[in-house]
C-alpha cells in the first residue's frame, strides 16, 4: 500500500515544494520511498509515496506507458496479477517490473476505463492520460483503500487522505451540512466533514477532461443479492465445498508478498478462519497479533490464544488498558479524519504501532465477513422476524430474549433494543432493518448537545431519511428478501465510511501496515451473495455456512462461539479514570468553543453526577463524549475554526 497524491490545476499556482510537502503528509503510508512526475510548465503533477511489498528493488511511481501518453499512480494491491501479466504479454503489451501495479497501465491501453473490471483486490489509483488530455481515477469494490478529490472550479486534486490538501495549502472547512449525517452514522455516500472534499465511491470511477469544470462519476460494478424464489439452487454440502474453494484461493493470493505477512486474529470466528486457513496454506509459521483489553466483557484473548496454540501460530498478545487510549487518542483521530463513537479505532492503531515494532509490513484481517454472512446480531434479529415462519410467536419472543441477554455490549449499537417504523422505510422496503432501529435514536440524543444555530442550520432533516434516498433501491434492493435488504444497506452505509476507516486503512496505514481482507476479495462475495438465507443464520447462529466451511481449520470453541464485536470498553466503564478524564478535561477547554456544532453548557451538564445515570444513558453519553471530543480534535489538528 501506498499514498497517493495528483494536482491537476489549472488557475492556482502549484509548485514541486508544494507537492513534496503534500507527499510528506503521507509519509506514514510510504515511507520507502517517494516519486514525482511533472507535466513540463504546468500544474500537473503526480505524486507517490511507497511501502514497498511486491518486487523491492523494482516496481517504482509515478510510472509512464511505454511511449509516456500514460502517467499512473496506484496504492494498493492487484492480486492474480502474474496471470494478467501474461495475458497482456501474449497480446503485444511489455513490462519493465515484476510489481503488480504494472498491470493498471496496460490494462488501461488494452481495456480503457473497462481495465477494472479485471482489477482484483485493494486499490486506489490516478491515470492521467495524456493523449486524451483526461483524468481517470478509480477505487475498489468495497472501499477499502481511500481516495479522496478536492474540485476547485475548474481545478482537481487528489490524495489517499485529506491531511495532503491542507498540506498543498488548499483551505478547509467544516462541511456543516453533512456533519450531522456523520455523527450519526447515517453517511453521505461521498461526502466528508471538509466542504470541498469528496470521495470517489466504492466501486465507482471519475473522469474529468483537464479543461472542464465537470466531472462524471460512474458505478463499475455492484453485488446483486437474488430476487425473492430465484437463490442460487445448490445443496448446503455443496456451497460448504463452494465457499471453502473460493475462501482457501483469497487467503492464498493474498498471502503472496516479497515480505512477511502477519493476521490480526480476535476471539471471532473471521479472523481464526483467516488463521486457520493460511497457516494451511503457509510453510511457515504465521505471526498472530491480539489485542487484549482490561475489561473482561471486552477480552477475546483467551479465545485468540486457544486458536493460535490450536494451529501452532507463534501468538503476539498486545495488552491495551484506558491509558493507552487516552494516551493515541488524538493521533489515531487525525489519521482517521473522521469522529468516532468508540475506542475500538484507537486500539487498532495501538495494534498497528506493535505490528510495525515486530516488523511487519502486511497482515492479514476479517473485515467483511459480517456484512456477506450476517454476522451482527442485527441481522439475527431481522432473521427472526421476517425468516423464521416454522417458529411460535412465543418462540421467536423466547429467542429475542436470549439473543439481547448474550449480547449485552452490542446493544445500541449494532443491535436494536426496541421495535421501530420509519414511514420512508416502510414505503420503499416494507419494513425498518433493525441495524437501522439501533442507530435511529442518534440524530435525537445529538440535537440534546447541539448550538442553537446549528439546530437551526440543520432543521428538521432527518440523517436516516436523507440516507435513503440516496440509495440505489430499484436495482440492488426491490424485490428482495428482508434479510438481504438489510445487509445491502448496512454494507453500502457502514462499512466504508466507518469500518473500513477507522478500524481499517486508516489505522493500518498510519503505521505503514498493509492489511489485505480475504472475505472482501469479490468472487468470495459475488458467490456468497447467491446463497439462501438459511445458510448464513441457522437458529442462534450467525455465519452457519463458514462455521461448516471452516470447522476442520476450527477449535471447537471458536465453531460453537456466537459473534462478540470489535468494541473497547467505554470510558465511563473504565478501570482507570483517567480515559474519562481525559475526555472531560477536552469538553470543558477552550477548544470546544473553536467547534461550531456543540453547546459547550449542555455538554458539559450531560456529563455530570454520572453516578446517578442508568446504563443506557451512560451509553448514550459515552457515545457523545467519543463524538464530541474526536469532533473537537480534528477542528484542532487541521485549524478549522467557527
Amino acid at each position: 500500500m501506498c499514498g497517493i497524491l495528483a494536482t491537476f490545476s489549472l488557475t492556482r499556482s502549484i509548485s514541486e515544494s508544494q507537492v513534496l510537502t503534500a507527499l510528506s503528509a503521507l509519509n506514514h503510508r510510504g515511507p520507502d520511498e517517494t516519486g514525482i512526475w511533472q507535466e513540463k510548465g504546468t500544474s500537473v503533477f503526480l505524486g507517490h509515496t511507497r511501502l514497498s511489498i511486491i518486487d523491492l528493488k523494482g516496481g517504482h511511481q509515478p510510472m509512464l506507458s511505454e511511449d509516456k501518453s500514460i502517467v499512473a499512480i496506484v496504492n494498493g494491491e492487484f492480486y492474480d496479477y502474474q496471470k494478467i501479466t501474461q495475458e497482456l504479454q501474449q497480446q503485444g503489451y511489455t513490462f519493465k517490473t515484476h510489481c503488480d501495479s504494472e498491470i493498471l497501465i496496460n490494462l488501461y491501453l488494452h481495456y480503457g476505463t473497462a481495465c477494472l473490471e479485471h482489477l482484483r483486490g485493494e486499490f486506489a489509483f490516478v491515470i492521467w492520460d495524456r493523449q486524451k488530455n483526461r483524468v481517470f481515477a478509480g477505487r475498489d469494490r468495497f472501499g477499502i483503500k481511500p481516495l479522496f478529490y478536492y474540485q476547485d472550479e475548474v481545478n482537481i486534486y487528489f490524495a489517499s487522505e485529506i491531511k495532503a490538501f491542507k498540506a498543498l495549502g488548499l483551505p478547509l472547512k467544516w462541511d456543516k451540512d453533512t456533519f450531522f449525517s456523520e455523527i450519526t452514522m447515517f453517511h453521505t455516500p461521498d461526502a466528508t466533514l471538509f466542504e470541498q472534499v469528496k470521495e470517489v465511491k466504492p466501486a465507482h470511477y471519475l473522469l474529468k477532461p483537464l479543461h472542464s469544470y465537470s466531472i462524471d462519476l460512474i458505478s463499475y460494478w455492484d453485488f446483486y443479492y437474488p430476487t425473492q424464489g430465484h437463490n442460487l439452487n445448490i445443496s448446503e454440502q455443496e456451497a460448504v465445498e463452494a465457499v471453502t474453494e473460493q475462501f482457501q484461493e483469497a487467503v492464498k493470493l493474498r498471502l503472496m508478498a516479497d515480505v512477511p505477512v502477519a493476521c490480526y486474529l480476535s476471539g471471532g470466528i473471521d479472523s481464526c478462519s483467516i488463521l486457520g486457513m493460511a497457516q494451511h496454506l503457509s510453510k511457515k509459521q504465521i505471526t498472530a497479533l491480539t489485542l487484549s483489553f482490561d475489561h473482561k466483557d471486552y477480552d477475546e484473548f483467551p479465545y485468540a490464544k486457544e486458536m493460535a496454540e490450536h494451529t501452532n501460530s507463534r501468538f503476539v498478545p498486545i495488552p491495551v488498558t484506558a491509558d493507552d487510549i487516552a494516551d493515541n487518542f488524538a493521533d489515531s483521530v487525525y489519521n482517521s479524519e473522521k469522529a468516532v463513537l468508540n475506542g475500538h479505532g484507537v486500539s487498532k492503531y495501538i495494534l498497528s504501532r506493535e505490528t510495525q515494532k515486530q516488523g511487519f509490513k502486511v497482515v492479514l484481517t476479517g473485515e467483511g465477513a459480517d456484512e456477506f454472512l450476517a454476522g451482527y446480531p442485527s441481522f439475527r434479529q431481522d432473521y427472526l422476524k421476517y425468516h423464521s415462519d416454522e417458529l411460535s410467536e412465543d418462540e421467536k419472543a423466547e429467542i429475542e430474549a436470549h439473543l439481547k441477554q448474550s449480547n449485552a455490549v452490542s446493544k445500541g449499537i449494532v443491535m436494536a433494543e426496541d421495535e421501530i417504523s420509519l414511514p420512508l422505510l416502510q414505503n420503499q422496503l416494507g419494513f425498518t432493518p433493525s441495524w437501522v432501529a439501533a442507530f435511529i435514536h442518534g440524530p435525537s440524543f445529538f440535537r440534546d448537545i447541539l448550538k442553537k444555530d446549528y439546530l437551526a442550520h440543520i432543521g428538521k432533516r432527518n440523517p436516516c431519511e436523507d440516507f435513503i434516498e440516496k440509495l440505489n433501491f430499484n436495482s440492488a434492493i426491490k424485490g428482495r428478501s428482508k434479510l438481504n435488504q438489510s445487509l445491502y444497506t448496512w454494507t453500502r452505509t457502514l462499512l466504508p465510511h466507518y469500518l473500513l476507516t477507522n478500524l481499517g486503512d486508516r489505522m493500518e496505514m498510519a503505521h505503514s501496515i498493509e492489511a489485505r481482507l480475504p472475505f472482501l476479495d469479490h468472487k468470495l462475495v459475488e458467490l456468497l451473495v447467491q446463497l439462501p438465507e438459511n445458510l448464513k443464520i441457522r437458529g442462534l447462529k450467525e455465519k452457519y455456512l463458514l462455521r461448516e466451511a471452516m470447522k476442520p481449520w476450527l477449535t471447537n470453541t471458536m465453531y460453537k462461539r456466537n459473534k462478540h464485536p470489535f468494541l473497547a470498553p467505554p470510558a465511563v466503564k473504565s478501570q482507570n479514570p483517567r480515559l474519562l478524564e481525559f475526555f472531560l478535561d477536552t469538553i470543558h477547554s477552550d477548544k470546544i468553543h473553536s467547534v461550531p456544532f456543540f453547546d459547550a453548557a449542555k455538554l458539559q451538564k450531560a456529563c455530570a453526577n454520572l453516578t446517578k445515570k442508568t446504563p443506557s444513558q451512560l451509553g448514550q453519553l459515552d457515545i457523545q463524549m467519543h463524538i464530541a471530543v474526536s469532533t473537537i480534535i480534528i477542528g484542532d489538528k487541521f485549524n478549522l475554526s467557527n
